[in-house]
């Protein structure tokens, strides 16, 4: 096999807003694997603002969404980015039988697999006045040859 470059394949970047909300991404394609990169600029004012996000996967085309990884909470600006590898092959026991919509642990890895329906649900926590940041997922792929 041949290994691929890792490249961007999609950014979300979410700015000005502090409501909890999900953006469906289609890669498009089959990847052997995708790392997500988390870079917060701005989680600031309420009380104790956390930014929880999750990247999910459907078995059903979209109907029952479950947990792949939920990265680190941040609960404030990075200095440095949060990465997490999709899926991680060293979940162990953590997708076995109780993987569900946003239930996994911060820092964690959920179902071990992707589909090529892919979301990316986020959740505010402590009622931030400002919240502003990017997740980048990257593709590493692997060709036959």
């Amino acid at each position: 096999m041949i290994r691929q470059p890792l490249q961007a394949i999609q950014t979300l970047t979410v700015t000005a807003t502090t409501s909890s909300s999900t953006s469906f991404i289609a890669p498009n394609n089959d990847y052997f694997s995708l790392v997500g990169k988390l870079s917060v600029t701005t989680l600031s004012g309420g009380t104790s603002p956390t930014l929880d996000v999750y990247v999910q996967t459907t078995d059903d085309g979209g109907t029952t969404w479950f947990d792949v990884a939920h990265f680190t909470q941040a609960t404030g600006a990075t200095a440095n980015p949060l990465w997490h590898i999709l899926p991680n092959s060293q979940a162990g026991s953590a997708g076995v039988g109780a993987v569900g919509d946003k239930t996994i642990s911060a820092n964690a890895a959920g179902v071990p697999i992707l589909s090529r329906n892919i979301k990316i649900s986020y959740v505010y926590a402590g009622s931030p006045s400002a919240a502003n940041w990017t997740l980048t997922l990257y593709a590493h792929n692997q060709d036959k040859g």
